[in-house]
């Protein structure tokens, strides 16, 4: 049944019945599952095993391939220098990419900025 000015008033209502999509010329139907809310890009479970594009040269260890790598190497730092504003950014992105999907070439040069600070 399309809108009709007046409503329903036969059933109390100000609103018409619901109208399926097919009865409608190319619009969605109006239901509350189009009214939610968005909701975050958060995985259920991050994916540490993403591999950069190109490993990640470290001189005192091993070369960074994934993001666990980078975040297993981040974790082993002193905490005076985790604490540096270079290595919270490059630690956020990379916790950012295995969580939310975010660009991995984006942690990848944060790590490399925070191991050329360092």
């Amino acid at each position: 049944m399309p809108y009709q000015p007046n409503g329903d008033r036969a059933n109390g209502r100000m609103y018409p019945n619901a109208v399926k999509a097919s009865e409608r010329s190319g619009a969605l139907p109006f239901t509350r599952s189009t009214m939610k809310p968005k909701l975050s890009k958060i995985a259920a479970f991050p994916n540490w095993k993403q591999k950069f594009s190109k490993p990640i040269p470290v001189q005192s260890s091993a070369p960074l391939f994934s993001l666990q790598h980078a975040r297993d190497f981040i974790g082993a730092l002193p905490e005076t220098e985790q604490a540096s504003a270079s290595w919270r950014t490059a630690e956020r992105l990379v916790r950012q990419a295995a969580e939310h999907g975010d660009d991995l070439a984006v942690a990848r040069v944060a790590v490399m900025r925070a191991l050329h600070r360092r």
